[in-house]
This record gives C-alpha cells, structure tokens and sequence, in this order.
C-alpha cells in the first residue's frame, strides 16, 4: 500500500469496521461469550475509527505540551526546586529527566515530533510505544499532573498492545494486506479487553468517589464549581447553569444526572449493544459539554479516546464478525477486508 492510499479517508463503513446504523441495532453486552479466536482470526481489533481515538488521545497531550510554558507544566517549588520529579529507574528514563535544565527546549521538542507522528498516524506498530514514553515521563516528572494526563498515560499503555506488531503506514488504513495473523491479533484483543476494562475502572472511579462528598450527594456540586473563580466558565455559560440551577428540577438533573451517566459507563460492558451506543454518545455529548464549560480540552481528548476504544470499537468489531458470517454462504472463507491490520 503506498503513502497515497494510506492516507485516504474511507468512508463511514469503512471508517467504523462496520455500518455506523448498525451500532444501535439490538445485539448482545461486551460481557456476553464471544469467540475470541474467531474474531482474532477474521476481524482485526483496530479499524480506523480506533485511529481516531489514538489521534485524540495524542492530540490532548500535544496541546498540553505545546501551548503551555515549560515554567508552568514544570513548576518549581521549594519542594521541587528543579521544576521535574526525577530519580529512581523510572525518572532516569524519563524523556523529561534525561535534558537538563527542565527548561531546555530539547525535551519539548522530542515530545512534539512524536506526538505529531501519532496525530497524523504515522507507523502504529512503533509510535504507539514512542506515545507511550511521552505519556508516562510526563506523568511522571510534572510535578502537577491532571486526571487526563493520568488516564493518558494508561491508556497509551494499552494502545502498545493493541497496536502490537501492526505493520500498517498509517493507522487510517482500511484494507489489510496481507490477511491478519491470528496469534499476533489475539494478543492485541487482549488489549481491547484490558480498555473495556479500564473504561469501567476509570468512570466507577469517579461515580463511587463522588458518593463520598457532601456536595455531591445534596445536589450542590456544580453550583459551588462554577462559582469558583478558578474553574468559573465563561459568562454566558455560568448564565445557563445559573438558570438551569435555580430550579431543583435543573439542579438534580444536572448533579445526579452526572452520578447517574458515570455509574452507567462503569456498568455499560453490561449493557445491550443500543443501549451501549446511547450511552456513548451521551457521553461523548457531556464530554464536550465539560471541555466547554471549565476549559478541559485535553481532558476531552483523553476521555472521548476512552469512550471510542472501550465502547464503539468492541462493538463494531462483534457486528464485522457477525457481518462476515452472516455472508460466509457466499465467502467460505472470509478475510479481513474493511478493518485496518
């Protein structure tokens, strides 16, 4: 495949491994038994819509990395005079540890080219280990780190596995040449598994957290977040949640209404496929809602990576096996023809 057909788009089909339409067709839970070396043998575990969250994920980052001043992500303090958490063996091997002073561009810049590679999706099989390392030494050496880099830095762990050994340009691809290995492709739905996984770790988390704060269980949550001149939104956003707040109907849906949203992404590998796609999409929507409201861009990139990769992609692989059979009175012998390698 040369660099032209690597980087066209496909069309949506192509793009989700399967009809888009189809995800809200019914079908079973991600916990149902499903035939893993079935799958591993005809459907490969990363369409392109699986690039697209990688992109996403890197994206959140690259921001990050690119639009802030070094002083601030490594910020020194009498507790951190040097402005990095290095020592030991993992902060020896921090890309952020190994140029000195913290402020020496040359860190920066490494950080950038590989984050930029992983954007455009550039050699999978390899970047997703660079990402990896980028992922973790921050996480490791900024001394103020945020929940999306933390989920980051995780979730660029799995994609290792999940990308294990792809020998795709680019991860756009969508036809894959030649057919997929079996045993290179199990190992990487291990890795679509442990996202399934971290997606319920990730947003239990954060629904069995907030049952422990007051302002959250006595619905009063948000209107102390936007009052906080830290975190307070835009104007004209604090004027809606104002509004929609000055109502109890408005203040418990929005307060338990988000309760509810994370305790059904905890519980969602459980859920019916439409049921599961309604729930994505959702929480897509209150993701963007978030970003809008506090600002949290590179955490919407993390988080819609992880809504993508532990929801959509699982089940758009299920309906291109089942759509492969389906057909299998025509194709005996089905190979791999929309999803990437």
């Amino acid at each position: 495949m040369n660099l032209r057909q690597s980087f066209k788009f496909p069309n949506l089909d192509a793009f989700f491994g399967t009809s888009p339409s189809a995800l809200f067709s019914p079908g079973p839970s991600l916990a149902s038994s499903t035939p893993i070396a079935r799958m591993a043998q005809y459907v490969s575990p990363t369409p392109p819509i699986a690039g697209l969250a990688r992109s996403s994920l890197a994206l959140g980052l690259l921001l990050t990395v690119l639009f802030t001043p070094v002083d601030q992500l490594f910020f020194r303090s009498q507790s951190v005079p040097a402005g990095t958490l290095c020592g030991g063996v993992a902060g020896d091997l921090s890309l952020f540890c190994m140029s000195q002073p913290h402020d020496s561009p040359a860190a920066k810049i490494i950080a950038v080219v590989i984050l930029v590679a992983v954007v455009v999706g550039l050699l999978p099989g390899l970047t997703t280990w660079l990402h990896a390392w980028v992922a973790w030494s921050f996480q490791i050496s900024s001394p103020i780190p945020d929940g999306g880099d933390q989920v980051g830095a995780m979730v660029a762990t799995w994609l290792c596995i999940l990308y294990f050994a792809d020998t795709r340009l680019t991860h756009w691809s969508y036809r894959s040449t030649p057919p997929i290995q079996p045993v290179r492709s199990m190992i990487r739905y291990s890795g679509s598994s442990l996202l399934i996984l971290q997606t319920a770790v990730i947003y239990g988390h954060a629904f069995i957290a907030k049952l422990s704060v007051p302002e959250w269980t006595n619905a009063t949550s948000l209107w102390y977040w936007i009052q906080h001149p830290a975190f307070r939104p835009p104007q004209f956003i604090t004027e809606i949640l104002s509004f929609i707040s000055s109502s109890w109907i408005g203040t418990i849906g929005l307060n338990y209404g988000t309760l509810v949203l994370e305790a059904s992404l905890m519980l969602v590998f459980l859920m019916p496929r439409r049921a599961a796609a309604i729930v994505a999409v959702i929480a897509v929507v209150f993701h963007i809602g978030i970003a809008l409201t506090f600002g949290l861009w590179s955490f919407f990139c993390s988080m819609l990576c992880v809504v993508i990769l532990g929801i959509i992609v699982p089940h758009t692989n299920r309906l291109a096996l089942e759509a492969k059979f389906a057909n299998s009175t025509k194709n005996p012998d089905p190979r791999i023809t929309q999803n990437g390698g």
